[in-house]
């Protein structure tokens, strides 16, 4: 067909007698030759077909979710108008708005604000007094500490530059105050309007130099520099150039000077360049941000629209904003303490004497995987996005409404940087990646940086929760208190109001995928650890126990084991029973209060999955390259990268097709009839895809998980999820996996249960399975429990871990259910004892009384007066009349 096709195609052509080389070639005599041709027309056509297949699907549109932008409208704004009164914060502060609890207070000379607390006389600063007289602080840090908004941006270069709302704003009377329904507005012109070298040309006509430059100038030392500097230039007949040396040396503002003193002007400058016929080299780096102030109550809501962000350099793109660096800031001279969401929470003591220390930093959720990759990560996720400051009878908890999966939160003590302690939060909107260049083998390879395309245009919302307990010092569970109303009031929490068995988690290891030898030869295959029957052989002996309220995270059920392959299909693992029998065990176990949860990911993946499209469906980072990790331990920092265990290693799914995936997930496994699951990573990890087209920020990679999470739980509307992030609770029926201690860091001074004091009584909880913690200590995790409510978590398989040997799951070797089963049953006990009727009790009450951060005594007080005193180290210890023993616990009523 191919050789008829040419030939009519040559024979009907002009001048084909001309073409005989070309008939040669394409409809060669020897058979051999004909033989080439085809083999590589055929070679051709797959080419071009593989590569067509490949445009097609890159073409895909993701999901739109333009719809799940965050953007606030808090009404009008007009010209600023003091509220009059008495002013109660001094310095030139006046009032702008007010409430029952409240009045906001603004400066209008510095542009700084002040809430003043009616109800304790406190007074907030979003730049603290004295700050001008601090003896520590440079002059670059105090400009730092006016300033409520500090940013950075990438100019043309791809350099990284920072401004702040104060030298760069403020200074140069670039900053506008509006009115608004309770608050304010303020409108921050960034950068110096000034345009310095760029205004003067740097072509001038030569008769026009003459009369328009050197005989204005008086000075005859000028003129003879001037003189000197302007020379005539061959690219230019007719034209004077300008010096380099002295536009871009020392010399410029002398040069700037001159000419101001003649009085050039700019539309004198955009005459001399288009005479000249170049372009305007007016770079002004300008950027006009609005920061809007709000009082809601007992609050305060800093909003930044960043819709309205005005930037006049289009080369040039924004990449952070912080807001407010030292609100709150307790001084050298105060007492008081800084509360980081580290693990479940922890303490850093004003003027701690630790500035030699590390400052404590972590982004919201933890750090992204499309970007930290290649090292592993050893700190624990942020799993609420709060930090707080008490100054002993006066607190405050700060939290990101919107924007917290851009969000860092950062804290220091006095003595580092100036002598003040304080925290705060800051947002990457837009991602970046330092890229080797270079020939394999080198020893030199350079870098270039890569900038992410777009950036993140919603709204940034915080919200600043001041707490008062009517002149008394304010405790850690108040301050848990503040954030745990805001989160019942939007319906995100709701109360227990039962007295029941607390919950019993035990995680079930179905199927694994490992690698098999045949005559030599590896293969991959199922390897069943638990059945259907072998749970309720298991059950048997856990009802038998008084252990009834199971709930049951079942791993390893569909798609290839624990590590399964992309959920947009549902394909049983049949070795573990049929279909009627793992409903029977759901039956069982909702009889007793419990639940079967089957386990699926969405976010993550098998490096080795099917139906995935790794070329579309997998998330890239700024560079390209496609996102994958392998699990690390963060105990002992180790990881496994080989090609040997491929099924250990995981892709990151672009979560602009997590939807496609869910929405098929949800049509195969609801005829299954089992209403239940457990969601092993959508509440846990953030991920991000930021190459080119079909970018995803991890804002609204966020957001799609939240939204993705309701559509789940209206189908399955018992969800049971992991991590615990913040926008995963208004869809859980239950947590695991949850930080039950803090990171160690040396800045901080106390380990607190903060987590724990947002959830109880309101959601129920567990953290990591005692069994499967690198250095398994039962008595200390049943020791976290009882001072936690912490419910009791087991891993078990029924089949002998050795067959994990040599796999990717040798982690879970100590899950043979014989060894762990009265243990667990024990602990159970112990722990339902006590807690069954505190299920409905929120924590009102939290002190550490004596110890170091890991090994201490604690106590905590529940609302129906209970109090659980914990003794963590070796030796006894008196607490109120009250000896605990070492390694024990003492409960009163």
């Amino acid at each position: 067909m191919f050789t008829v096709f040419t030939a009519n195609l040559l024979s009907g052509h002009k001048g084909a007698c001309d073409m005989k080389y070309v008939k040669k070639i394409l409809l060669p005599r020897n058979p051999i030759l004909r033989g080439w041709r085809n083999v590589i027309v055929f070679i051709l056509l797959v080419v071009l077909v593989f590569n067509g297949v490949r445009f097609y699907l890159d073409s895909f549109e993701i999901y739109d979710f333009s719809h799940l932008t965050p953007v606030n409208d808090f009404g009008a704004e007009w010209e600023f108008t003091p509220i009059e009164g008495e002013p109660v914060v001094p310095g030139g502060f006046v009032r702008g708005a007010e409430n029952d609890y409240l009045a906001l207070y603004v400066h209008p000379g510095n542009a700084i604000i002040a809430v003043y607390d009616k109800r304790n006389s406190f007074i907030w600063y979003s730049s603290p007094p004295g700050r001008r007289q601090d003896n520590i602080a440079s002059g670059f840090e105090v400009n730092v500490m006016q300033s409520v908004v500090g940013m950075s941006f990438f100019d043309r270069l791809d350099r990284n530059l920072f401004r702040w709302s104060y030298a760069d704003s403020v200074a140069h009377q670039q900053a506008e105050i509006f009115s608004m329904e309770n608050g304010i507005t303020i409108r921050y012109l960034i950068g110096n309007k000034e345009l310095g070298i760029h205004a003067l040309p740097r072509y001038i006509e030569t008769e026009r130099f003459q009369y328009r430059i050197l005989d204005q100038v008086y000075a005859t030392s000028d003129r003879n520099w001037l003189a000197r500097n302007f020379n005539e230039t061959p690219a230019r007949p007719g034209f004077m150039r300008m010096s380099s040396t002295v536009r871009t040396g020392v010399h410029a503002q002398r040069i700037i000077a001159i000419f101001e003193e003649i009085g050039y002007t700019l539309e004198e400058l955009e005459l001399d360049n288009m005479m000249a016929g170049v372009e305007s080299e007016q770079t002004l780096d300008l950027f006009t941000v609005y920061v809007q102030f709000i009082l809601d109550g007992d609050s305060l809501i800093l909003n930044a629209p960043l819709h309205r962000i005005d930037i006049s350099n289009e080369i040039n793109r924004l990449n952070t904003l912080e807001f407010m660096r030292l609100f709150g800031a307790g001084s050298d001279e105060c007492e008081g303490f800084i509360l980081i969401p580290s693990g479940s929470g922890a303490i850093i003591e004003f003027n701690n004497q630790k500035s030699h220390e590390e400052r404590f930093s972590s982004p919201m959720y933890g750090f992204d995987l499309i970007n930290n990759f290649q090292r592993p990560q050893v700190l624990q996720p942020v799993r609420l996005p709060v930090f707080g400051i008490n100054h002993g009878n006066a607190a405050m908890v700060a939290h990101i409404e919107s924007g917290a999966a851009l969000a860092s939160v950062t804290a220091d003590v006095a003595g580092r940087l100036n002598s003040f302690n304080y925290a705060w939060f800051s947002f990457n909107l837009r991602d970046s990646q330092r890229v080797p260049i270079g020939l394999p083998g080198t020893h030199r390879v350079n870098t270039m940086t890569m900038v992410q395309n777009y950036a993140f245009e919603g709204d940034i919302t915080i919200r600043y929760h001041f707490i008062s307990n009517g002149g008394d010092e304010v405790n850690i569970a108040q301050m848990a208190a503040a954030y745990r109303n805001f989160l019942v009031d939007n319906g995100t929490l709701t109360p227990h109001t039962a007295v029941d068995d607390r919950a019993f988690y035990l995680d079930i290891i179905g199927s694994v995928d490992v690698r098999e030898f045949f005559v030599g030869v590896p293969y991959r295959t199922e390897q069943i650890m638990t059945t259907f029957a072998d749970a309720h052989h298991m059950l048997d002996i856990l009802n038998s126990g008084d252990v009834n309220n199971v709930q049951m995270q079942w791993h390893g059920w569909f798609n290839r084991g624990v590590n399964h392959h992309v959920a947009n299909r549902v394909n049983r693992t049949r070795g573990l029973g049929s279909l009627g029998e793992m409903q029977g065990l759901n039956t069982r176990l909702q009889n007793n209060g419990g639940a079967l949860n089957p386990v699926v990911n969405f976010t993550i993946t098998s490096y080795i999955s099917r139906r995935f499209n790794t070329n579309f469906e997998v998330a890239r980072d700024v560079a390209g390259w496609r996102g994958s990790f392998t699990p690390t331990s963060r105990e002992v920092l180790n990881t496994r990268w080989s090609h040997y265990y491929p099924m250990d290693r995981f892709y990151l799914v672009h979560p602009g097709v997590i939807p496609t995936h869910v929405a098929r997930f949800i049509n195969a496994y609801q005829p299954m009839g089992i209403g239940n699951l457990t969601l092993g990573d959508m509440g846990d990890v953030i991920t991000e895809s930021v190459y080119r087209r079909n970018s995803v920020d991890r804002e609204h990679s966020r957001l799609i998980a939240h939204e993705q999470m309701g559509l789940l739980q209206e189908n399955f509307p018992h969800l049971v999820v992991f991590g615990g992030n913040d926008y995963a609770l208004r869809y859980a029926a239950h947590l695991v996996d949850v930080p039950t201690t803090a990171d160690w860091f040396y800045i901080i001074d106390a380990e607190v249960p903060f987590f724990q004091m947002v959830m109880h009584g309101y959601l129920e909880f567990a953290g990591a399975a005692v069994n499967l913690q690198a250095i398994p200590d039962v008595q200390a995790a049943f020791l976290t429990s009882m001072a936690t409510g912490a419910g009791p978590r087991f891993t078990f398989t029924a089949e002998p871990t050795r067959l994990f040997r040599f796999s990717p799951h040798e982690r879970m070797t100590s899950t043979y259910y014989m060894n762990w089963m009265q243990t667990a049953i024990d602990y159970y006990n112990a722990f339902n004892a006590v807690h069954r009727y505190l299920i409905n009790q929120p924590i009102v009450y939290f002190n550490v009384l004596a110890g170091t951060v890991r090994n201490h005594v604690t106590v905590t007080e529940f609302a129906n007066g209970t109090r659980i005193y914990v003794n963590g180290t070796e030796i006894p210890f008196d607490a109120a009349g009250i000896t605990i023993p070492a390694f024990d616990f003492i409960v009163t009523y």
